[in-house]
């Protein structure tokens, strides 16, 4: 296992396969959002649906997804050239009668931004698109966000909504370099995400080191820029990623009544990478794992206190 204890699954067109996954998922013991995708754009390979069946598929899912207390359902239209803003509409409507998680992709790429402004004229900005909808709010999680405005980023973090930063997705497509100091610095709450299979690996222990990269690579071509560093990304994957789901006040770190969810990292496996670590300070040995360690340092995983590994 990669040691991820909460995830949160773009899943399937098909309401089936969707349920299937939060099946496995329940089996494996993980904590987990799985989202449906929602989409009726015309795609010449026919993966889409029609406005009326994916309302009503969606409103299937959520009927007869099983409400477990590890694992929810959450709203996912694809992006917004996929959907409707009749169908988004139908979305944000059923998220805030639910009380549900959403989750989308925005401003990933130019080429998708001009497209977008075209589809929707009338609309001032990528954003506003998916304001207008009722898609984002304190429970909306948005995946990328490399070139969000100013006015968006005032606007995400006004509704308290969080920006999934995909580094090595964003790096593996050329997409381009997010600015999560420029993000952090704003206000707006910050998680990391694999984007898979946008980037080459699930794990969020990669995913840290994709972001490390990208923010030196941020601080090469921009004077005075303040490199992330592996207490930041540390953080991204741990108290930050709980707070873009809205779950900090029940995961993330370890205070008085907060639900256990850790792993027990062993930084001397005789088969890893890291070896020689005994006369390091607990930061030092941290750190190095951070950059060097893998799935065969994680010898144990807890889960609301249920050990799953």
């Amino acid at each position: 296992m990669q040691g991820t204890t909460t995830a949160c699954y773009f899943a399937s067109l098909y309401s089936e396969a969707s349920v299937k996954l939060g099946q496995v998922v329940v089996a494996k013991g993980q904590r987990a959002l799985i989202g449906k995708l929602s989409m009726d754009t015309i795609r010449d390979d026919n993966y889409y649906e029609s406005t009326e069946k994916s309302i009503k598929n969606i409103k299937k899912f959520l009927e007869k997804f099983f409400f477990l207390p590890l694992i929810k359902p959450i709203i996912t239209p694809r992006f917004a050239l996929s959907c409707s803003m009749i169908l988004m509409r139908e979305l944000g409507k059923l998220a805030k009668e639910k009380n549900l998680h959403i989750q989308t992709h925005i401003s990933e790429n130019t080429d998708e931004i001009k497209a977008v402004k075209e589809k929707f004229p009338e609309h001032s900005s990528y954003a506003a698109v998916y304001d207008e909808a009722g898609l984002i709010t304190n429970k909306t999680v948005l995946a990328h966000g490399i070139y969000l405005t100013d006015n968006e980023i005032a606007l995400i973090k006004e509704r308290g909504a969080s920006v999934i930063h995909c580094p090595s997705s964003n790096t593996c497509l050329k997409s381009g370099l997010c600015d999560v100091q420029k993000l952090k610095n704003k206000g707006v709450k910050i998680g990391l995400g694999t984007d898979v299979s946008g980037g080459q690996s699930c794990s969020i222990l990669d995913t840290m080191r994709s972001a490390l990269e990208v923010s030196s690579h941020l601080s090469i071509i921009k004077d005075n820029y303040k490199a992330l560093n592996y207490k930041d990304v540390f953080y991204l994957a741990t108290l930050g990623g709980a707070a873009a789901l809205a779950m900090d006040n029940q995961i993330g770190n370890f205070e008085i009544g907060k639900e256990f969810d850790a792993l027990v990292v062993d930084t001397s496996v005789s088969d890893g990478l890291l070896n020689d670590l005994q006369n390091n300070t607990l930061e030092e040995r941290l750190q190095k794992f951070i950059y060097s360690g893998d799935d065969r340092n994680i010898v144990q995983m807890y889960v609301n206190g249920h050990k799953v590994k």
